[in-house]
């Protein structure tokens, strides 16, 4: 995926909206256990979201690079969970 163009983040921001059915029923399944560590990915997600949206409208160097950057707050907010599933196990 090429996500220079349009086209591309608008892939990724499909496959961002094809992970809130997943991660609801993570969050259901969870219940509290894990609320900290899913509330962070949801707000990683929804940054991500943001900075997809903004890239879409204007693809300049900055704002693909916000997009980088907020995908990394993704990997760091999953990897936390991960770890948090992992010690409770």
């Amino acid at each position: 995926m090429k996500l220079t163009s349009p086209g591309g983040l608008r892939a990724l921001r499909d496959q961002l909206a094809a992970l809130q059915e997943p991660l609801a029923s993570l969050r259901a399944a969870a219940r509290t256990e894990f609320s900290t560590e899913l509330d962070a990915v949801d707000a990683a997600l929804s940054d991500l979201g943001d900075s997809i949206g903004t890239a879409v409208a204007s693809p300049s160097r900055d704002n693909l690079t916000a997009v980088r950057d907020s995908a990394d707050g993704v990997t760091s907010a999953v990897q936390d969970l991960a770890t948090a599933v992992k010690a409770a196990c």
